[in-house]
């Protein structure tokens, strides 16, 4: 005669459910330390004063990833630039830096702190993508108003990983 053998699992769903737990809790603090993402700094690829190239349609638009390099450096005299070097009449001051760290292609998120030579303070957070190029910089609609150092630094968490002084005379 055949016995019937019948899983205590079957029997007790109860007891299958804490053990799966336990294989999923170790599996991701296994899989944790893998994943994790780590920034270790900024590489600066390009400063200067730019150009926002737009789009012509119904509504203006600019897109910062269509920004032409007038003037590349750090010191400037504003003197020397004309708003006809500039596709919208504004020019950009700023740096493309690209975020290091790994795994590339994850996103975090970082803080912009810009200091402007009036004294007025911004603090932005936002998101950038590890490995990727990124633009930083400023709208001029009076270069009056940015006459001495303009500060940028990039913070992640409570680490500052960078910062780009331009100085405009």
């Amino acid at each position: 005669m055949w016995r019937r053998c019948i899983s205590p699992s079957l029997l007790f769903p109860s007891l299958l459910f804490p053990s799966l737990l336990i294989v999923a809790a170790v599996m991701l603090f296994q899989a944790g330390p893998v994943c994790a993402q780590q920034v270790t700094g900024v590489t600066i690829l390009e400063s200067g004063v730019f150009s926002a190239l737009t789009v012509r349609g119904p509504s203006e638009r600019t897109f910062g990833s269509n920004y032409k390099l007038v003037k590349s450096g750090t010191s400037f005299d504003h003197t020397e630039f004309q708003d006809s070097q500039f596709e919208d009449g504004n020019p950009r001051v700023g740096f493309w830096w690209v975020l290091d760290g790994r795994p590339n292609g994850s996103e975090v998120t970082v803080t912009t702190i810009q200091k402007n030579p009036d004294g007025r303070t911004y603090n932005t957070p936002w998101p950038v993508t590890i490995g990727e190029k990124t633009w930083n910089g400023t709208k001029v609609g009076d270069w009056d108003g940015y006459v001495g150092p303009l500060v940028i630094e990039i913070w992640y968490r409570k680490r500052k990983l960078g910062e780009m002084t331009f100085n405009i005379q």
